[in-house]
């Protein structure tokens, strides 16, 4: 399955990203979004996983708000997207991103991790 994801992934990206017109923002569900909830609170100075990072919207918007954030897809084609919307912005040092099976470096320093989108 894993396999069969990631290919859908590198054929569809460009067009799921074209589409969707993510934001760049945390967004749990229609109208719903972090600045409203408050889930995750304060991440200034924190460090922050992003699985399954796809454009990396939520990636950049905590980097924006101070977080160190290191973003990881499986697909290449994701990972792509991502990196352009890093150039467009003030953030591109702040966040990285990685494609495939990422070794994080000192994984005890993660404040945060999570996936936001899908399961």
């Amino acid at each position: 399955m894993p396999d069969e994801a990631k290919h859908w992934w590198e054929r569809n990206a460009r067009e799921f990203q074209a589409i969707a017109q993510l934001p760049i923002d945390v967004i749990y569900g229609p109208q719903v979004n972090e600045e409203k909830i408050q889930l995750i609170g304060p991440v200034a100075g924190k460090h922050l996983l992003e699985i399954g990072c796809g454009g990396a919207q939520c990636g950049i918007a905590f980097a924006k708000q101070g977080a160190i954030v290191t973003g990881v897809d499986i697909a290449a084609a994701q990972i792509e997207f991502a990196k352009e919307l890093l150039e467009m912005g003030p953030h591109a040092t702040v966040v990285s991103v990685v494609s495939g099976n990422a070794h994080l470096q000192e994984p005890e320093r993660l404040s945060v991790v999570n996936k936001w989108w899908g399961s």
